[in-house]
């Protein structure tokens, strides 16, 4: 239920960004071969592992300006390692060497595809919003017919086509000799102090006040240095005007800031984007990719008409929300703990159906406690699967109320996202799965010995860190879903909430056990 940032519109990718070598992924190989046969490669070329589920890849076709394609990774890329993509109708042996399958593969010589970190963009081929008719020529070769290997100098991705066709060895068509490892050279150490806004991105309410702009450092500065905040584009009134703000770094620190004060005015309106840009580094600063802030201040005095979840929460038949974007107002009992201690991220049932809370970055005053009876405004989101109130205004708490008794079910499907349900006598047929993952969680496998089911462990419930349960075992939990693809109707989670919603068949069983701590 990780709500993606905005992604910059395409007129501001042309800002210059300059990044420290070595330390994001970038794509290190493409091969555009005969039918099916389409990989991308992304390498590693840090010296940390990655957490891939906050990096997206997205298709252009025909010139397009809007994705056709997205996939969101998932896991954890090594130090040194590379994550295959490779289309479900490639070669049996380019499938032997995928990490994942995606429609995002669905590419020709005139489709761009990009990389992006959050709302980041890390590296792209070909030219978004272009059609060069068939192909792009790369060196020798080109992006239509060829494989391409990123040559062993470059050791970061790069926004400007013209310098990555450059930087391309070409091989023939469906060679795949290299597929699956890379070669870079090495990296020196990191000497750059990179700026850059933490978050780039936000959505907030019109009525949500003052808000801060913050400028991080990647490490604490040894001496003096600034940069400026300059207005690059976006209608300022609703902050009630902007002047250039000069942001210091005193020795010693590693982030500054400033404050917007967001105007809470009567007019029916829609959304403003305003979009701020830094410039005139000083101090030996380097300008890191996040270099642009988009704020979209969305408006408090539209309608919101109070509705039941099971309206809010009809699907397509691929499993697409049929309400995104609807400003409305719910009720429902909160379910389980707060999965984003920077935000919210939580479960609300009003007995007619559930739905996901997410907040990116902001609490508006409220701390999650299960069993609450809460109503709350905002805009139906989708993400991966789930429908979810989000870009909140306000949260309202209007007493406690009982827990659902959970539903006992054997497999996960649309029926059970964001219900309490449990699976009975389960094991773990692969224990060394718990425990490993990323540090924002992990997945295990369960199963009754006919179903297997996606065991999500999140690094916010007190399960997280522990050994691995004693099973056979009852597990409750929330359902949830993270599937990228449509149609959505894959990637089912069941979600604990905590560690008493594990219990062995070795205690006593109660089968009216208390939903509710």
């Amino acid at each position: 239920m990780k709500s993606s940032g905005l992604i910059l519109g395409f007129s501001i990718w042309a800002v210059a960004l300059s990044a420290q070598p070595c330390t994001d992924l970038f794509f290190s190989e493409y091969i555009e071969g005969s039918s099916n046969n389409k990989v991308l490669e992304i390498y590693n070329p840090g010296s940390a592992a990655a957490d891939l589920s906050q990096y997206t890849l997205q298709l252009y076709s025909n010139g397009g300006t809007n994705p056709g394609n997205t996939l969101t990774l998932s896991g954890s890329l090594a130090p040194g390692a590379t994550y295959v993509v490779a289309n479900g109708g490639a070669s049996a042996a380019i499938l032997a060497i995928a990490d994942t399958t995606s429609q995002v593969t669905n590419f020709n010589g005139d489709d761009a595809i990009v990389l992006l970190r959050g709302s980041d963009t890390l590296d792209i081929i070909g030219i978004v919003g272009n059609d060069p008719g068939t192909q792009w020529t790369v060196g020798s070769g080109a992006t239509l017919n060829f494989t391409l290997i990123r040559k062993a100098n470059v050791n970061e991705g790069t926004t400007d086509w013209n310098l990555s066709t450059t930087q391309w060895d070409v091989l023939p068509i469906d060679d795949i000799t290299n597929l699956g490892s890379h070669t870079m050279d090495p990296c020196g150490p990191i000497t750059d102090t990179i700026v850059r806004f933490v978050p780039a991105s936000l959505s907030v309410a019109e009525a949500s006040g003052t808000i801060n702009v913050v400028a991080a450092l990647n490490t604490a500065i040894q001496s003096s240095a600034g940069v400026e905040v300059q207005l690059l584009s976006g209608d300022t009134a609703q902050i009630g005007g902007f002047s250039t703000q000069n942001l210091a770094f005193a020795p010693g620190s590693s982030q500054a800031s400033f404050s917007l004060n967001i105007l809470n005015d009567t007019l029916a309106e829609g959304a403003d984007t305003l979009r701020f840009v830094m410039r005139n580094l000083s101090g030996n600063l380097v300008m890191g990719a996040d270099s642009v802030f988009t704020l979209v201040i969305l408006p408090s005095d539209l309608p919101s008409p109070v509705l039941p979840i099971a309206v809010i929460t009809t699907t397509q038949p691929d499993g697409t929300a049929d309400s995104v974007g609807v400003r409305c107002t719910v009720s429902g009992t909160v379910y389980g703990e707060n999965l984003r201690p920077a935000g919210l991220q939580f479960f609300i049932h009003d007995g007619t159906g559930g739905m996901g809370v997410f907040e990116n970055a902001r609490n508006l005053g409220y701390t999650v406690n299960e069993g609450d009876s809460i109503r709350l405004s905002g805009v139906v989101a989708f993400f991966n699967g789930l429908i979810q109130m989000s870009t909140l205004d306000t949260i309202e708490v209007l007493g406690q109320a009982s827990l659902r008794q959970p539903a006992v079910v054997t497999s996960l499907s649309e029926a059970t996202d964001c219900e309490l349900v449990t699976v009975r006598n389960v094991t773990l047929p692969t224990p060394s799965q718990w425990g490993a993952g990323s540090p924002s969680g992990f997945t295990v496998d369960i199963t009754d010995g006919t179903n297997t089911i996606a065991l999500r462990i999140d690094a916010d419930v007190d399960l997280f860190g522990t050994s691995a349960p004693a099973c056979p075992c009852d597990i409750t939990g929330i359902g949830s879903q993270f599937d990228n693809a449509a149609p959505y109707t894959e990637g089912y989670q069941l979600l604990p909430r905590y560690s008493a919603d594990i219990r062995p068949l070795s205690s006593t069983r109660n089968d009216s056990f208390k939903a509710a701590r």
